[in-house]
């Protein structure tokens, strides 16, 4: 059993009207629970089905994109040494790497990103589907690289195998694992793929992500985990002594989720509710079908020092 845990963090200045002193106050999420298979949601996926078989040299944005990533995630792009080459359902090329080991300063390779927006952080759990199609003389593996918070590294499951050359193609197995991958997991910011291909024995030899299934279902996913929100500061507390503040709100958002319940805990002085009503210095949200899509409500307790909070 594996232990999840990310954060997020609201920051608060607090000014004294008498002394003028202030102090920084965190507002801090927490989502703690197992790491279970299933709890995972599809964050990108491409569906090459409509492909024509036109030799595109364009990237490949995403047919579907979670709504809590950044605008800019996700496009599959074909580094400059592969040539594009058309093939119907499918998309990819050819010039693959011939060496024997992957050479992964090479421009023959395939890149994407996933960027959560700000507010949100995202653990990755798999690339699933991956789904393929390559000639005989195509290349016969990959490595899978990974950049995020200035850690590069390869996947911890090692190369992958295209063991197919079959016309029908066929999906990659095992499932290329990212769970086990500590640098992916509760990330605020870009993480950079490189699928670096290799063990071409020719430069004819062919590589796609293919519609294997021949239908509009997904041939290329990314499934992860994503929680946050688009708010990143409150500002403007208020309050008398013996009295609650005005109580100010935020969207809490998440997909992928765990049973477990997220915890979010109030700084000292704060309250925190959903709905407006029973506050507390601490919430428990269960997810509903591994998601959440809530407003809290923050305020300054009856019981806090008169003064003015303002956002930083």
């Amino acid at each position: 059993m594996k232990t999840f845990f990310t954060s997020r963090q609201f920051s608060f200045s607090k000014a004294s009207q008498k002394n003028f002193c202030s102090s920084l106050l965190m507002f801090t999420l927490l989502l703690g629970g197992g790491f279970r298979a299933l709890a995972q949601t599809t964050l990108m996926s491409w569906d090459v089905s409509t492909q024509t078989g036109t030799a595109a040299t364009g990237s490949l944005s995403p047919s579907v994109s979670n709504a809590n990533l950044a605008s800019g995630s996700g496009a599959l792009t074909r580094g400059a040494g592969v040539i594009p080459q058309g093939l119907a359902r499918a998309w990819g090329g050819s010039n693959w790497e011939q060496t024997t080991l992957a050479n992964l300063s090479s421009n023959k390779n395939i890149t994407f990103n996933v960027t959560p927006k700000p507010g949100f952080a995202i653990s990755l759990s798999a690339i699933n589907p991956f789904s393929y199609r390559r000639s005989a003389n195509g290349p016969q593996n990959a490595i899978v690289e990974a950049t995020a918070n200035s850690i590069t590294s390869g996947i911890s499951q090692g190369a992958i195998a295209f063991g197919n050359s079959t016309a029908s193609g066929a999906d990659i197995t095992p499932t290329v694992n990212l769970s086990a991958d500590n640098f992916l997991q509760n990330i605020n910011g870009p993480i950079t793929f490189n699928l670096s291909p290799y063990g071409a024995t020719s430069s004819d030899g062919t590589l796609y992500i293919f519609d294997v299934a021949n239908s509009t279902a997904s041939d290329f996913s990314i499934t992860g985990r994503i929680l946050g929100s688009e708010t990143l500061a409150l500002s403007g507390f208020k309050n008398c002594f013996g009295f609650a503040s005005t109580a100010q709100s935020f969207p809490l958002k998440g997909d992928g989720l765990t049973s477990d319940p997220v915890v979010l805990t109030a700084p000292t002085g704060y309250e925190i509710s959903t709905g407006g009503g029973g506050y507390s210095s601490s919430l428990s949200i269960t997810p509903t079908s591994g998601s959440i899509n809530t407003t809290i409500s923050v305020r300054l307790s009856a019981s806090t020092t008169a003064g003015t909070y303002n956002g930083v």
